[in-house]
């Protein structure tokens, strides 16, 4: 697994809490981000999702640029993006491409 940021852009705090997290889990073999993400979620009884996830490149790339890290894993073509607000998840990969009018 790898943990992507942009350095300078990223939270350093937060960046440091992930790399924490993912330090401490303890499992074999990671076979899709979603194993990690149970590993490492604050709350696994939330109703909300604390990650958020994608299968494109593009929005991923977007993330970081925006000062979010991404966590990686091998295997899988998903990747998970934090933090993420509640409004993050009403956002789609075509509003990095389109104009607000439509």
């Amino acid at each position: 697994m790898r943990l992507c940021f942009l350095q300078g852009l990223a939270n350093d705090s937060l960046v440091q809490e992930a790399r924490r997290r993912l330090r401490q889990i303890s499992m074999d073999e990671a076979l899709d981000t979603n194993y990690l993400e149970e590993a490492i979620e604050d709350d696994p009884y939330s109703m909300f999702p604390q990650l958020d996830f994608s299968e494109r490149p593009d929005v991923v790339v977007a993330a970081l640029t925006e000062g979010r890290f991404a966590i990686l894993c091998d295997g899988t073509s998903n990747a998970l993006i934090a933090p993420v607000s509640f409004w993050a998840f009403f956002q789609a990969a075509d509003d990095y491409y389109q104009r607000y009018q439509i």
